[in-house]
C-alpha cells in the first residue's frame, strides 16, 4: 500500500520528512475506488473497474480537444468501448461518484502537483 508507505515517512524524524511536513501541505485520496477494491479483494483480481463497468481512472474531461460529449477523443487505434470493458471511461466525464469525489477534492484543494499511485 504505497499511500501508507508515503504516510510512514513522511511522519518520520528525518530532515527531509520534517522539512516536507513544514513546506507541504498533503492530501492522500487513499482508495479512490473501494467499490472495485472490494471485488479485486473478492477475487476478481484483473477489474479495473467500479460494480457499474466504469473504469474510474477515464472517467474525467482531462486535456484540451474534447468532442461534443466533453471526452478527449480516443486514439484511432483504440478498441470501441462498451461498459464493463476495462478502458470504458462511462457515458459522460464525471458520471461516476468516484470521480465526482475525486474533481471535488481537486476542486476545493486547487494542487500544484499531484501524483497517482495504482
Amino acid at each position: 500500500e504505497s499511500a501508507l508507505h508515503l504516510l510512514r515517512a513522511l511522519c518520520g524524524r528525518e530532515d527531509d520528512a520534517l522539512a516536507a511536513r513544514r513546506h507541504t501541505e498533503f492530501r492522500i485520496i487513499y482508495d479512490a475506488n473501494p467499490d472495485g477494491r472490494r471485488l479485486v479483494e473478492g477475487g476478481q483480481f484483473e477489474q479495473r473497474t467500479n460494480p457499474d463497468g466504469v473504469d474510474t481512472n477515464r472517467n474525467f474531461d482531462i486535456g484540451n480537444g474534447r468532442d461534443d460529449n466533453g471526452w478527449v477523443p480516443a486514439a484511432r487505434d483504440s478498441p470501441p468501448e462498451k461498459r464493463g470493458a476495462e478502458n470504458y471511461k462511462g457515458e459522460v466525464p464525471f458520471s461516476e461518484p468516484e470521480s465526482k469525489i475525486v474533481k471535488s477534492v481537486f476542486e476545493e484543494f486547487r494542487p500544484l502537483v499531484f501524483v497517482s499511485v495504482h
